[in-house]
């Protein structure tokens, strides 16, 4: 599998992340990452991908603030009315709470996976950093707290782009669509990620949800130099998820 090659490469032998396989600490939307040298740990969070199903609904849920009243319910009023994703989220988060008490650095995600990562940084990673791209209603990051990344045209990140114009706590960063300029091509992940390499090519296009951002990102980061504190660069761990 050459994707699975790549972010064996990339994690592994490049930046000395493994993933953890555990299934109570990494699922379908949940991946984890651990650094055996210095005990960090990252945790990506998966972006929409059945828009029919759980993501779908929570893409809504998420805007609306359903999502936190369902949580408030179940946990004043013991009635449990949250999705299958919520619970699971929930679960997997306290997890990885116990597993590695304190030593989650790192959240990040994509889209809805930028809003799972920024409420799971609030909620129970309070001491990490979230880095999300384009990320939907409820993924905004305030600076000292993370990134927050998109393109000129993406219209998911338009909460984060508006308090980044009108508040001096948040700053969103743009980078040029590499996929297309459209409403879903410069929403896509893939414009923040180098071509994935091929056994027969060599290399090839970008591919949806490649989820391969961060090592982007660490390229692109380093190049522009950006305003954030040495703090913020020193303590970012890089990591390559697959969604």
């Amino acid at each position: 599998n050459v994707m699975a090659d790549y972010i064996d490469n990339v994690s592994t032998k490049m930046k000395g992340y493994t993933f953890d396989s555990d299934p109570e600490v990494s699922n379908k939307y949940v991946k984890t990452f651990v650094n055996p040298k210095t005990g960090d740990v990252a945790v990506a969070y998966r972006g929409t991908v059945d828009w029919l199903k759980q993501d779908g609904a929570a893409n809504i849920t998420n805007t609306v603030g359903l999502t936190k009243f369902r949580q408030m319910i179940a946990d004043e009023f013991d009635v449990d009315v949250r999705s299958e994703k919520a619970k699971l989220l929930k679960t997997t988060n306290e997890n990885i709470l116990k597993k590695y008490p304190g030593k989650v650095s790192l959240t990040a995600g994509h889209s809805q996976g930028g809003h799972d990562a920024t409420q799971s940084k609030k909620a129970y990673f309070k001491e990490a950093e979230s880095i999300v791209f384009m990320p939907a209603p409820g993924g905004e990051v305030k600076k000292g707290e993370g990134r927050m990344w998109t393109t000129p045209n993406d219209i998911v990140s338009i909460k984060g782009k508006a308090y980044s114009m009108f508040s001096q706590n948040f700053e969103m960063k743009h980078i040029s669509s590499t996929v297309g300029d459209g409403p879903i091509s410069s929403h896509l992940s893939d414009n923040f990620a180098n071509k994935v390499p091929t056994q027969e090519t060599g290399f090839t296009g970008q591919t949806d949800e490649s989820g391969i951002q961060l090592q982007e990102l660490a390229d692109r980061s380093e190049l522009t130099n950006v305003s954030e504190s040495q703090t913020v660069n020193e303590r970012t761990p890089l990591v390559v998820t697959e969604n």
